[in-house]
């Protein structure tokens, strides 16, 4: 992760912090394309109204979000400086062909939205820099990732422009009805390789140790020979199981035990180039550990609805999901070593504070203010504390928002003070060795309905 190397006793003007704060977004993009794929971020909650002619409203708030080819991540805030809204007008009347039929797609980009308008008055008289020539101007506080979301009769790529549905027009058309968005690309959690190392009968989930790795599982990229999950001894190819769930081994396959196969199994001799095979309903393998006082003894491999599944001890739950295609789930966590070289996973001790909590999702039913205080913080060097408060309302505009920590010095750098069901402040506190701080927000609505939702964020980075 890039991060800015502020200077002791440096002038910090506004053109450095908005090269620090650019330096930060750019890293925090990079993961972004590292880790995941681009994409829609919960597109069921896109809602589109049809008003009986050819003019729809789509309303894309918050949860919806789009992250990009170039890793950013963009919510739908309009397209006008100084205001936000998540409500889209989309007019198919210039689109109607005179015969036939077209089909007419609505796209989302990135745009650059500015907010929070400020006057720029320049030096007051008797500032060396006075100058009488200056020419006021607006400026603004804070420039959001927001959406341009317009029509196009050009398919997107959905890498950088990305489709949120599509209408099939046709000559004489006065009215829409439905819009198709089965075609919309949802955004994924990207892995280009996956290493599995044999743990005292459990699979544990790591990085690429490099060629001394004693067992590594891959998947094979598209176009090698199938699509193989591939098992790796320094490099070398010794274990794999095709797409038809064939086992071929290098070398000799040794069952010192009972195999015990509810379906066919073909041979070839077990100390000799041997396959076996497994025909069933469900093919599945089970594996015990005989070893006393386990408590989950059993994990059962299968191949299940196309994809290969490995279930829990019970066999009820399944615990890793791996696709025809290569897309993993796994419904618990996965455990990856800090990287130590360019290319290599990273896991969240490299990206976050270890000192400092996460608090999220404090809720409140009314509009009695949500008050959160975080747990106590001690700068471990000189630095800066990183901090953003998100708040949301389910039914009515935030009215009343605060960010402030228990130490004096915390600078915003933005604090909208309302107008939408979603805001963010966020600010930074200086500060210096065995210096500690709470954080608190608080947030309020408009009326007393709904769901009020208040989370805080931090970082702290050092300088010298």
């Amino acid at each position: 992760m890039r991060l800015p190397n502020f200077s002791t006793a440096q002038f910090l003007n506004a053109q450095i912090l908005d090269a620090g704060s650019s330096l930060i977004k750019s890293s925090m993009e990079d993961k972004n394309t590292s880790f995941y794929t681009p994409g829609l971020i919960n597109s069921q909650d896109l809602i589109f109204t049809y008003n009986n002619n050819l003019i729809v409203d789509l309303n894309a708030s918050i949860p919806f979000r789009i992250l990009d080819a170039n890793g950013i991540l963009s919510t739908a805030l309009g397209v006008t400086n100084g205001t936000t809204s998540a409500i889209y007008s989309l007019d198919f009347t210039s689109f109607v062909p005179s015969s036939g039929s077209i089909t007419v797609y609505i796209t989302a980009t990135t745009y650059p939205l500015y907010l929070q308008p400020y006057q720029v008055i320049g030096p007051p008289i008797g500032h060396p820099d006075y100058n009488p020539n200056f020419v006021p101007y607006t400026a603004y506080v804070e420039v959001d990732d927001s959406l341009n979301i317009v029509l196009s009769t050009t398919a997107p790529n959905n890498s950088t422009i990305f489709e949120l549905g599509r209408v099939v027009l046709t000559a004489g058309e006065i009215n829409i009805t439905s819009v198709n968005t089965s075609y919309q690309v949802n955004c994924n959690l990207y892995i280009s390789a996956i290493e599995v190392q044999p743990v005292r009968n459990a699979i544990q989930i790591g990085q690429i140790s490099g060629s001394n790795s004693a067992l590594v599982a891959g998947v094979i990229p598209s176009g090698i020979t199938n699509n193989l999950i591939q098992f790796l001894v320094n490099g070398s190819n010794v274990f794999y199981v095709d797409i038809d769930g064939n086992i071929t081994s290098a070398g000799n396959l040794n069952l010192s035990g009972t195999a015990t196969i509810g379906g066919l199994l073909t041979s070839d001799g077990l100390n000799s180039n041997a396959n076996i095979v497994v025909n069933a309903p469900g093919a599945q393998v089970a594996l015990k550990d005989t070893t006393p006082g386990q408590a989950t003894p059993n994990k059962f491999f299968e191949s299940y609805q196309g994809n290969f599944v490995v279930a829990n001890s019970a066999n009820n739950t399944e615990i890793l999901s791996l696709t025809d295609t290569g897309n993993l789930t796994i419904p618990g966590t996965a455990t990856v070593a800090p990287a130590t070289a360019s290319g290599q996973a990273v896991n969240l001790g490299q990206v976050s504070n270890g000192n400092f909590p996460i608090v999220e999702n404090v809720s409140a039913p009314t509009t009695s203010n949500v008050v959160l205080t975080t747990s106590a913080f001690t700068a471990p060097s000189k630095g800066f504390l990183f901090i953003v408060s998100t708040n949301w309302s389910s039914e009515n505009l935030i009215s009343n928002q605060n960010l402030s920590t228990s130490l004096s010095g915390f600078v915003y750098i933005s604090n909208p003070s309302g107008g939408g069901p979603g805001n963010q402040a966020a600010g930074y506190l200086p500060m210096i060795p065995g210096q500690t701080t709470t954080i608190t927000t608080s947030v309020s609505s408009s009326s007393a309905s709904g769901t009020l939702t208040s989370s805080v964020f931090a970082f702290f980075i050092p300088t010298p």
